[in-house]
C-alpha cells in the first residue's frame, strides 16, 4: 500500500493519497480543486490511476476538488450518505465497504 499526506498551504487542507502498487489503483481523501495538477502528477509518477474521491464532510474546496478531478479523470465520488449529496457517484455509510485496489 502507498500513503501520502498532502498539504494545500494556501486552504490549510490536507488530502490523502491511497495507492495499490498490485492493481494500479489510488483513491484521494478531501481533494482541493487548486492542487489538482500536483496530485494528478504524483499519482502518474507512482504509476497508479486515480479511481475514487472520498469526501469526509462538505467543504466547497473539496467537493469542487473531487468533481474536477472526476472531470479530468472519471473517477468516482464517494460521500456520507447522510448528506445526500447529488454529486456523489457512491453513497457511503458505517455499513457500506468500498474497495480500491487489492
Amino acid at each position: 500500500m502507498i500513503f501520502r499526506q498532502l498539504f494545500d498551504p494556501d486552504t490549510s487542507s490536507f488530502s490523502y493519497l491511497f495507492g495499490c502498487e498490485r492493481s494500479g489503483t489510488a483513491a484521494l481523501v478531501d481533494p482541493v480543486r487548486e492542487t489538482a495538477d500536483r496530485d494528478l502528477a504524483l499519482i502518474a509518477g507512482l504509476g497508479l490511476r486515480l479511481t475514487h474521491c472520498f469526501e469526509t464532510h462538505i467543504h466547497a474546496d473539496h467537493i469542487s476538488g473531487s468533481w474536477h478531478l472526476r472531470e479530468l479523470t472519471g473517477c468516482r465520488i464517494a460521500c456520507p450518505a447522510m448528506d445526500h449529496l447529488p454529486c456523489a457517484d457512491i453513497a457511503v455509510s458505517e455499513e457500506s465497504a468500498i474497495g480500491v485496489g487489492s
